[in-house]
């Protein structure tokens, strides 16, 4: 094999050493090998304000963590907020979040600020840069929450680092939750702009 193996690519193993060969995918390797999957990937190419990730939020592994990497809306100032559903993404809970995070920002000399997230989402990103601007780079960060198919009140961390709008360098540290015990199987990201950047899910064993 020549080329890089993907994972659609098969391969013959004995199954259970009993003598019979029996074919699997390359990506199921990655249930046996390690304990970290990467389960999605979404490209935003600033078509949308908000994108759904209804698939692979589920039991199978005991943490969950979204990256968002190099993050930006096509506009000046924009946040970014994250919502959740329980009926794998149908309709997606507008209300009841409970979350608090902490900004550090640097422009010459150090501040920092607390902040309270709105309660109809989860707030994860704030001042985002306008995309296209050659002065800043985006925000890279991630959201982790946990055991999603247990019903319980959903728990939320994440951070953020970031040049904002104004060319400043931010970090933004939060943490949060749902007022309700539910389950939830799919989440949504959503701004005011047309975001772009790219979307990774990984589980955790």
């Amino acid at each position: 094999i020549g080329g890089a193996i993907a994972d659609a690519d098969l391969m013959l193993l004995d199954d259970g050493a009993g003598g019979t060969l029996r074919k699997s995918a390359m990506s199921r390797v990655r249930t046996y090998a390690t304990d970290c999957a990467l389960i999605s990937t979404t490209t935003m190419s600033g078509s949308a304000t908000s994108v759904n990730i209804t698939s692979g939020i589920d039991g199978t592994y005991s943490i969950y963590r979204l990256w968002y990497i190099n993050l930006s809306a096509a506009g000046a100032g924009n946040t970014v907020f994250m919502k959740i559903s329980s009926d794998g993404g149908s309709s997606f809970i507008g209300s009841g979040y409970i979350h608090t995070g902490f900004r550090v920002n640097y422009t010459g000399s150090a501040t920092s600020s607390s902040l309270q997230g709105a309660n109809g989402a989860v707030q994860i990103a704030n001042n985002l840069p306008n995309y296209g601007d050659a002065t800043t780079e985006g925000a890279c960060g991630y959201v982790e929450f946990y055991t999603p198919n247990v019903s319980r009140k959903p728990v939320f961390t994440g951070m953020s680092a970031q040049f904002a709008d104004d060319g400043d360098a931010d970090a933004y540290y939060w943490g949060g939750h749902y007022g309700t015990a539910t389950t939830f199987d799919a989440i949504q990201f959503s701004a005011s702009n047309n975001m772009h950047g790219i979307l990774k899910l990984y589980g955790y064993k």
